[in-house]
């Protein structure tokens, strides 16, 4: 019998088989059986046929470790003389059940994996796009490269970057090959680079198709390019089509009027690339306007378009903001189409929207950044997908090619619809959709295994994948083929999985759908709250992301909640609780790590608001904020404080510094009935005299911005392990908690430490 053809099925990501099975009596037409080799985890440890494992002896801090060794015969792999005392080695059941009478040994623990590097970010349009469990690359932290070779037209990439994979670098500026081979002041390049293909390890970020070989290809000085750098730029990548299978070119012409933009030397140049197979990803632009140009019309006599965005034969990418599933303002769009188009894209002359705003990624000197914004941080997105794509499926070969894969991006895409916000603010009619990795084109996709009879109905079983959701569906007739409903779902757990069918039907068709597990995405999900006033105190995250980059020194590296520099309305709310909002002795607690420090004034947590008394603004609560020079008080932090002789003046605790945007800062501001109190890193370093405090009645608290309810002046960058108590912490216990956070091994835990003095509330804001 032949597969039954189904219509498409676009709500998931796709790969699918169908099954009939049969019931007739007891007898069962079984689906064909499928082979698929065991996975197993892989352990540290041999395993040893005589029993021995290795092991880690933990003795008394004075115990001697050379006696005791040799009087247990012991040969010792390794000695531990410093921290502590002790030592490993491989023995027998019967010597480790000798060594834990020893009065001498503390714990005798077999050696295990305890944990694993996080220390390096995945980027948010990394997942966003659900590449970060694909299949063939899955990212894990191990550098395994992938198979294929990007070229990135842009300012140079910086080639010793260690997070990189730079193979050739070439420089065209000023109408001639010159010399520098990266614009020393412009990372614009780099940056394109790590969201393509920074490498899978233990530090700094993660491309897209990690390990890929990056070829530097610069055309720029100062942010722009001549017309000739351009078609030298292009002609390079022709001269090495044979290897290099993607280009990025994360930048457009400037409109002049009734000057030539080129427009057919672009498309000469670029088809030249594309009929030797090389796919030319570009980014749309970012002037808000149409890629078309004043005219709105594309391809048209007047030469005014966005080049080469605006060719037929470029896959033209517009820009998103990952943390809100929304158009970005200044992202270029298309309002029609080629008049011959080679792609079918319901973007019109966009394939695909892709992640640009507060990027993750490399930047020169070795460094990297979390602000990358524009259609330039989109399109490496797209042209790693391709990479990706290409790594699975191997290159094209001519422009059918080239086009056939173009299409596979737009067909995989997410719809607008389908994103997380009710209004994409797409300013146009025509809605590209956000470009994801599509689970089908792995080579070893999910798919149905086999169906056994059980006592009552069937026993489905199926492989599965890490980071996707698998849904088994089935209908009971293919003539409603599109009415597929959904027996269950589950994770995977890249092992084969069982579910069953308890209902007896005399035949049925199944089918498995899959999907990404979705990112942690930032938009009002719960923060735990570990405080005395339990659940009611819990709070919303509100477009934050979560990082691997905590304060407390012994979590390396931790969790804490970032709020982005390009989208105003992040922060964390805790809706109005009175018992978090005493008229009496309060503290609050926060670890801060400032993204910038030029700025006027920014609340990294606020419980105030104006209530208006008649023709009077009566301002109540609290709020810490992060000031600069322009406040007339140098940089540095600001603890308000509100009270009840003046209907808009605080008290105001201030501690002015340098900030540092690569360091933490303890902050504690407490009122004690008397004064108003600011502790910076464990030390009191400002109190003033206040008698009364005038509370908030109805305002929720809120960290990121002021709870006020208005989104401006928003804090930017990290916050961590936020505390409220209702009373005075005196500075024994300030001091206590900042010792207690920046030692890597503290006596007791941190989260000890807090809760030992009762907070109210307390937000770790490390939920993942």
């Amino acid at each position: 019998m032949q597969d039954p053809v189904f219509p498409a099925y676009n709500s998931w990501v796709q790969a699918m088989q169908t099954f009939l099975i049969l019931l007739v009596c007891s007898s069962v037409l079984l689906a064909p059986s499928f082979s698929r080799a065991a996975e197993a985890n892989a352990d540290a440890r041999s395993n040893r046929a005589d029993g021995m494992k290795r092991y880690v002896v933990m003795l008394q801090r004075t115990a001697n470790q050379d006696g005791c060794a040799a009087d247990h015969a012991i040969e010792r792999s390794r000695t531990f003389r410093h921290a502590i005392n002790g030592f490993v080695a491989v023995l027998k059941p019967s010597a480790v059940d000798r060594l834990k009478k020893d009065s001498r040994v503390r714990e005798v623990i077999e050696d295990w994996v305890s944990s694993t590097n996080t220390g390096q970010l995945v980027p948010t349009g990394v997942r966003r796009i659900a590449a970060d469990f694909f299949p063939s690359v899955k990212i894990d932290g191990t550098d395994k490269r992938v198979d294929v070779d990007v070229a990135v037209i842009d300012s140079g990439i910086q080639a010793d970057h260690p997070d990189l994979n730079v193979v050739n670098s070439v420089a065209f500026r000023y109408g001639s090959q010159t010399g520098d081979l990266v614009d020393s002041g412009n990372s614009h390049g780099t940056e394109c680079a790590g969201i393509i293909g920074a490498l899978d390890n233990s530090f700094g970020v993660v491309g897209i198709v990690p390990g890929a070989r990056l070829w530097s290809i610069r055309n720029s000085v100062n942010g722009g390019s001549y017309f000739s750098d351009d078609m030298a730029s292009f002609d390079y990548a022709a001269q090495h089509a044979d290897e290099i299978e993607v280009v990025s070119c994360s930048f457009g012409t400037i409109h002049y009027g009734y000057v030539s933009n080129g427009r057919e030397s672009y498309r000469a140049a670029i088809s030249a690339l594309v009929n030797q197979g090389v796919v030319v990803v570009a980014s749309a632009g970012n002037s808000g306007a149409d890629i078309a140009g004043p005219d709105g019309a594309l391809d048209s006599y007047w030469d005014d378009e966005v080049l080469p965005a605006a060719l037929a034969e470029v896959m033209a990418v517009s820009a998103m903001n990952p943390l809100t599933d929304q158009f970005a303002s200044f992202s270029n769009f298309s309002d029609s189409r080629h008049a011959v188009s080679y792609v079918n894209s319901p973007g019109g002359a966009i394939d695909v929207a892709a992640p640009g705003v507060g990027i993750s990624t490399t930047v020169i000197n070795s460094g990297y950044t979390d602000l990358f914004n524009g259609t330039s941080a989109a399109c490496p997105h797209a042209a790693g997908l391709v990479a990706l794509y290409i790594a699975t499926h191997g290159r094209a070969t001519n422009a059918a090619g080239v086009y056939a894969i173009r299409q596979a991006i737009v067909d995989a895409a997410l719809p607008q619809p389908q994103w997380h916000a009710i209004n994409t603010l797409d300013p146009d009619t025509f809605h590209e959709g956000l470009a994801v990795a599509s689970l089908a084109w792995a080579t070893n996709a999910p798919q149905l295994l086999n169906i056994v009879k059980a006592s009552s109905g069937a026993n489905v079983s199926f492989s599965s994948k890490t980071g996707y959701v698998h849904a088994l569906q089935f209908v009971d007739t293919l003539l409603l083929s599109n009415q597929w409903t959904t027996l269950a779902t589950t994770n995977g757990n890249d092992g084969p999985m069982t579910m069953l069918d308890s209902m007896e039907f005399p035949s049925r068709f199944y089918r498995l759908a899959s999907e990404p597990v979705r990112w942690p995405y930032p938009g009002a999900w719960p923060a735990t709250n570990l405080g005395s006033v339990g659940a009611a105190g819990e709070g919303v995250y509100y477009s934050t992301e979560h990082e691997t980059i905590g304060a407390i020194a012994s979590e390396v590296p931790g969790v804490s909640a970032r709020f982005p520099i390009e989208h105003n309305g992040a922060h964390v709310e805790i809706s109005y609780l009175p018992e978090l909002n005493p008229s009496e002795a309060f503290s609050i607690e926060l670890w801060l790590r400032p993204a910038q420090t030029s700025v006027y004034g920014v609340p990294a947590s606020s419980f105030s608001i104006a209530n208006y008394a008649p023709n009077t603004p009566r301002v109540s609560g609290w709020a810490l904020w992060q000031y600069n020079s322009s406040s007339g008080s140098g940089n540095g932090f600001h603890f308000f404080v509100y009270n009840t002789s003046s209907d808009t003046a605080p008290a105001i605790a201030a501690a002015n510094l340098n900030l540092d945007t690569n360091a933490w800062y303890h902050l504690v501001g407490t009122y004690d009935g008397g004064s108003v109190s600011l502790f910076l890193n464990g030390v009191n370093v400002a109190t003033i005299a206040m008698s009364s405090h005038r509370p908030n009645n109805s305002a929720p608290m809120c960290f990121g911005v002021r709870s006020a309810g208005a989104f401006t002046l928003p804090f930017r960058g990290n916050l961590d392990e936020a505390a409220f108590y209702t009373n005075a912490l005196s500075a024994a216990q300030v001091l206590t908690h900042y010792q207690a956070g920046t030692n890597p091994t503290p006596p007791i835990p941190y989260p000890q430490v807090i809760l030992n003095d009762n907070p109210g509330g307390y937000w770790r804001f490390d939920e993942q």
